[in-house]
């Protein structure tokens, strides 16, 4: 099936900002499909291009790639040329995922669509005008028909949509949310494997999830995987201030003072324009993660006689531009965000009138019992293999008022 994947969380994202709050990394915009009949132009024959870019990815010189593509983007492409870079591209995102996505939008025309594609791509198309409309239970329905279909192809061996598979669980994990199925989304966000691309995002819904289905634990968890040392050593402000309220309901209070420890040394760092927190900021994002290495890592090789010196540099100084722009527009998002999370910090802290019920904590026992090891997160080895499966066990230190005193 050569479905066009558009990577429809973009399309979602104004009815992801309404449902999960101001969700830091849905800030890309809808792919708009286009005509390539008007990108004549091109240095170089097209044959030419192809064969050098044939040559450069055997290579891995992502830097010379990412200029052959737009090269050989402003060319009238057939539908198995696109398709040939496109699947490329879809297993070397180093190049950039923004290439990926512009690449998307220059889609020859396709070969007629059979009635069963046809199906699952106007399913697909459906499903996002229904989250859009708020209509989530209807949604997930339409989300779980394609993905049943595309697990079937997948089994087949038919793996070339992999990663549509992957985004509609994504999407599917969304839909519960909006519908409120909080349990439900938590089983399917448990689906989604960890190398899908957008793993701390799944890993930061799961957490709001978790938060709105009174399971703390699982909150608390999914936090610590964002604090894998696999992503930036930063989280977005959010689950900062869903850690502080967590705190607060365990009467932890010096776990919060040392959460405020955090953030305010995070905010010092921001506001002082500490120049080594950039790299931090590039890593909290796949898409920014895939450009800032273009710019620190050097290219394998420099074979292309296609791409000059003068074009790397060129490019070079285009991501720059384009990565610093967005690090100093999320600078201010961020100061101002965790300037607030200070202040409801300190009001929790410093209010007595909060009065919470003492939760029980998880028998350890019962958790060996199961298969499971037990880790305290700041001692143990950091796994790829353990994002998304961190549990909260510690006890709430809030005293039972209902409990009788002791004579």
């Amino acid at each position: 099936m050569q479905r066009y994947i558009r990577m429809h969380w973009v399309i979602l994202a104004s009815a992801l900002l309404m449902v999960f709050g101001s969700i830091g990394e849905a800030q890309q915009k809808k792919v708009v499909k286009r005509s390539v009949a008007s990108k004549r132009a091109s240095k170089g024959n097209l044959k030419d291009l192809l064969d050098h870019f044939q040559t450069n990815a055997k290579a891995y010189d992502s830097l010379s790639l990412r200029i052959l593509i737009k090269k050989i983007a402003k060319n009238p492409l057939t539908f198995r040329q696109w398709s040939e870079i496109r699947r490329y591209l879809l297993f070397n995102p180093q190049v950039g995922y923004d290439i990926i996505y512009k690449w998307e939008r220059i889609r020859p025309a396709t070969p007629k669509e059979g009635p069963q594609e046809s199906s699952i791509n106007q399913s697909i198309d459906r499903a996002d005008q229904l989250m859009i409309s708020e209509k989530f239970n209807e949604a997930f329905k339409m989300y779980q028909e394609v993905a049943l279909f595309l697990k079937g192809e997948i089994r087949k061996g038919r793996r070339e949509n992999l990663l549509l598979y992957f985004v509609t669980l994504h999407s599917m994990g969304r839909a519960l949310f909006g519908a409120e199925r909080y349990k439900e989304a938590l089983e399917v966000y448990r689906w989604i494997p960890r190398n899908y691309p957008r793993l701390r995002q799944v890993t930061f819904e799961r957490m709001w999830t978790a938060f709105r289905a009174g399971r703390i634990d699982l909150a608390l968890g999914a936090i610590a995987s964002q604090e894998s040392s696999y992503f930036s050593n930063y989280l977005e402000p959010e689950s900062y201030l869903i850690k502080a309220y967590i705190f607060k309901k365990l009467c932890r209070d010096n776990d919060l003072k040392d959460l405020q420890k955090i953030i305010t040394e995070l905010k010092t760092k921001i506001e002082k324009g500490d120049r080594k927190f950039f790299r931090e900021w590039a890593r909290s994002d796949i898409e920014l993660l895939s450009l800032s290495q273009l710019i620190v890592l050097k290219p394998e090789s420099d074979t292309s006689s296609e791409v000059s010196k003068a074009e790397r540099e060129q490019e070079l100084q285009g991501i720059r531009k384009i990565l610093f722009r967005k690090y100093e527009l999320d600078l201010v998002r961020l100061q101002r965000d965790l300037t607030k999370i200070l202040a409801f910090s300190n009001i929790a802290l410093g209010s007595k009138d909060f009065s919470f019920v003492k939760h029980e904590s998880i028998d350890h026992s019962k958790l060996m019992e199961q298969g499971n090891e037990v880790w305290a997160v700041n001692d143990a080895e950091d796994w790829v293999d353990e994002i998304g499966g961190h549990l909260f066990i510690g006890d709430s230190l809030c005293v039972d008022k209902t409990a009788p005193k002791a004579k």
